[in-house]
């Protein structure tokens, strides 16, 4: 016996929303500079096992993929013209790409355009995705919804049913907020200015004194390099370069776990280094990384236990 229309109908439709059985959530940050950082989480219904794309327009700096137990993937990037190509294996129903770039951005005048042009070799049922613009920025044009709080704009979009011939497109427009100057504002300014410089003749005078009670000292002192630091007795500490080093610092101080934000504003790091330096060091087993709500949870190895 033959389905009536409404039946074929129906059957299509339940065909068509189970070839669609994937999602994916945006969410990206952008400094003054332009530069973004981008977190793609990705959930599959059916693709364990599978090599997956993503295709993003402009080169990227750097690209960290995880699973969801925040293990980091072995992933590739390859440029194809305009566009980075990133392919990873799922590992079973996962994937979180995070992303630094400052392609996304350009920069015209006062005016600041962003731009975000993805496809993916896997089909997409829904898509929800945000943006963070710097403090007082001020929105020209969007093709998302503006929300958040004065000091702080976002952008949201939301879309459904993306397949690998098509391409997503975000796009905005903003201005960042000049301050008027006034003389009580550069009275201020001169006073931080002041206040720094001081600072950092201090601080040049105690090193450089440290450095010269350091030289005097008797080799015969009850002083050892343990006691100094307890890090530089450490057979893996020796082995790390000056950037590592102050990263296991930071994480050591703060009783061997912190946060990888807490990271970026207490060593002075740039995003990208550190993205790069915390995955290379989960990589060697120097530390491990967990993920509580929106946060990067960095610990120390067995090997830096107190």
């Amino acid at each position: 016996m033959f389905m009536n229309s409404r039946g074929i109908f129906f059957c299509l439709i339940v065909l068509f929303s189970l070839s669609f059985a994937n999602s994916m959530n945006i969410s990206g940050s952008v400094d003054n500079s332009g530069q973004i950082i981008l977190i793609i989480k990705s959930e599959f219904s059916d693709y364990s096992g599978q090599k997956v794309y993503l295709n993003l327009s402009g080169p990227v700096e750097s690209v960290t993929v995880n699973d969801r137990s925040g293990f980091v993937l072995d992933s590739s990037t390859q440029k194809q013209g305009n566009n980075t190509i990133i392919s990873v294996t799922v590992p079973s129903d996962y994937l979180e790409f995070e992303i630094v770039t400052d392609s996304l951005t350009t920069k015209s005048g006062s005016l600041w355009n962003f731009n975000l042009d993805l496809g993916s070799s896997y089909n997409v049922s829904a898509i929800s995705a945000s943006l963070t613009l710097p403090k007082g920025a001020l929105i020209k044009s969007s093709n998302g919804a503006v929300g958040g709080s004065a000091d702080s704009l976002s952008i949201f979009w939301k879309t459904n049913n993306l397949d690998p011939q098509h391409r997503l497109g975000l796009k905005t427009s903003y201005e960042l907020s000049s301050q008027e100057s006034t003389d009580s504002n550069l009275i201020l300014i001169a006073a931080g200015l002041f206040v720094i410089g001081l600072g950092v003749i201090i601080y040049y005078v105690l090193a450089n004194n440290k450095k010269k009670t350091s030289q005097n000292q008797s080799p015969s002192s009850s002083l050892s390099p343990t006691a100094l630091d307890p890090l530089d007795s450490n057979d893996v500490f020796k082995t790390l370069d000056e950037v590592d080093k102050q990263i296991i610092r930071e994480i050591y101080g703060q009783k061997g776990k912190t946060t990888q934000a807490y990271l970026y504003l207490n060593t002075h790091i740039a995003k990208a280094t550190l993205s790069r330096r915390i995955a290379s060091l989960f990589s060697k087993g120097i530390i491990t990384k967990s993920q509580k709500g929106n946060r990067n949870l960095i610990t120390l190895g067995e090997m830096f236990k107190k």
